[in-house]
């Protein structure tokens, strides 16, 4: 009895939401969302759900929110759900390769992307596309792939600041140092107060090993941004190289004072004692930016280093 009570009500209410315009309460979820009132949206979603259960895009909007709230299984479901009801619907495949992308899962990413792009009716999103396939090409270390999506981007939008972004530094990835200071230098073109991008120029030198030039980049960037210990601890090893170890170690002093937690800026620093001959004190950094996860974070140089210079070193 209780079962067949439970059947009805459910099939009355199915009918009374009917009779109400589900345009009008698309509108309200669309109104919660945009306040900020995801769960009350998603309350709403649930009754349009009830009254209207195959309709992908219901399911699109409510597993975005869901997206929102970081429940990135319901997520993952309402996406694949939309799917299953409308096999074409580009806007679900992407918003799935993007929950993909979040969580790792790299080929499951492109997959979509993929389907996007086969689907795909607002050719205004391309470019997006394309930038967001080849960084999940990227997280799976397809270099030349990423390389390749982010061209066509580039092809298609060639003041797209991101898409010139994502080529700078995947041909630093890729060795191809001098090349990418021609996206970095066209992001400056357009944006001149672009503080990351002169990061990434200096960097760029950095490794080019034109360490005065470097060090002019690295200084505009803590003109605007003084509290960049990055910027501090890479402009001291440019620093370095041209042999001032003074103003290297203040630079790398500065930065750890900053951010004590950064196993990279004690790695630098052991660096620059090393170079000075002082290699107690840099094999103390070397053990503190083992201690700090160094050799998970980036590589194992550290762990190198430290056998090279400090097998026979005491503390």
């Amino acid at each position: 009895m209780k079962k067949i009570l439970h059947t009805l009500f459910f099939a009355l209410f199915a009918l009374c939401l009917s009779a109400q315009s589900l345009t009008d309460l698309a509108k309200q979820a669309g109104d919660e969302n945009a306040k900020g009132n995801y769960l009350r949206a998603i309350e709403i979603y649930n009754d349009i759900i009830a009254a209207e259960p195959n309709t992908g895009k219901w399911y699109l909007y409510r597993g975005q929110l869901y997206s929102i709230l970081t429940d990135l299984k319901k997520s993952e479901a309402d996406y694949s759900k939309a799917i299953e009801l409308t096999p074409q619907y580009c806007d679900a495949y992407l918003s799935r390769a993007i929950l993909y992308f979040t969580i790792n899962q790299s080929e499951r990413s492109i997959n979509d992307y993929n389907n996007a792009l086969r689907y795909l009716k607002d050719e205004n999103l391309r470019v997006f596309i394309y930038n967001n396939r080849g960084n999940a090409k990227s997280l799976r270390k397809d270099l030349q792939g990423a390389y390749n999506d982010f061209q066509k981007a580039y092809q298609l939008d060639p003041k797209s600041i991101s898409t010139l972004d994502n080529l700078g530094k995947t041909l630093n990835q890729m060795g191809r140092g001098e090349e990418s200071l021609m996206y970095f230098k066209k992001i400056i073109e357009l944006d001149t107060n672009n503080v990351s991008v002169h990061s990434d120029v200096a960097y760029t030198l950095l490794n080019l090993q034109r360490f005065q030039e470097s060090i002019e980049q690295y200084d505009l960037v803590l003109a605007k941004s003084p509290d960049s210990p990055l910027a501090l601890s890479n402009r001291g090893l440019a620093k370095m190289n041209l042999l001032d170890y003074e103003g290297a170690l203040d630079d790398a002093a500065r930065a750890i004072k900053m951010y004590p937690q950064s196993a990279y800026s004690f790695r630098n620093r052991g660096m620059i004692y090393v170079a000075m001959g002082k290699t107690t004190e840099g094999c103390s950094d070397f053990k503190q930016a083992l201690h700090l996860g160094f050799s998970k974070k980036y590589d194992s140089e550290v762990d190198e280093f430290y056998k090279h210079y400090c097998s026979t070193t005491k503390f």
